[in-house]
């Protein structure tokens, strides 16, 4: 089971080598590897971004 969710509206936060600016947190969770995984995006990335991230 892949469980999906998002923490979205946080304070900008500065990626340093990139100067990328990210201001939200796409979580995904492995129920059966036990793995999680919390990725740091923009919200205004669309689906297909996100989808790119996880991959």
């Amino acid at each position: 089971t892949i469980i999906f969710n998002y923490i979205i509206n946080l304070p900008g936060l500065k990626e340093p080598l990139t100067n990328t600016v990210y201001n939200s947190i796409f979580i995904v969770v492995d129920k059966l590897f036990k793995q999680a995984y919390f990725l740091l995006y923009k919200k205004s990335y669309t689906i297909k971004d996100l989808i790119y991230l996880y991959m």
